[in-house]
């Protein structure tokens, strides 16, 4: 499911690091030539913590994340004591017992 989200998650990183590089020379500690250096880099490092959460991280993250989904199920499901049945009680007859 992560891996759908991956050029939406590209295009989102290399947009802030446009914004983030627009201040830097705004700023002057960055020179307008070396926007596409700054760019570059940055989504390579942005691309190696990615692959390293797919292969890593994201297996441990979900296991953990299923068992305590499967623990908290169990926990409501047995909230509550099972209801015993109600025992049905004799209606009155209208006028009394016959005889």
């Amino acid at each position: 499911m992560l891996s759908a989200l991956k050029p939406f998650a590209a295009l989102i990183v290399r947009h802030l690091l446009t914004v983030i590089a627009g201040i830097l020379i705004g700023k002057g500690l960055l020179q307008a030539a070396q926007l596409d250096t700054f760019i570059g880099m940055g989504v390579m490092v942005a691309g190696l913590f990615w692959s390293a959460w797919e292969k890593l991280m994201q297996p441990t993250v979900l296991t953990h994340l299923n068992a305590c989904a499967a623990a908290r199920a169990a926990k409501t499901t047995n909230r509550y004591p099972p209801v015993e049945e109600p025992v049905p009680v004799p209606m009155p007859v209208p006028g009394g017992l016959p005889g």
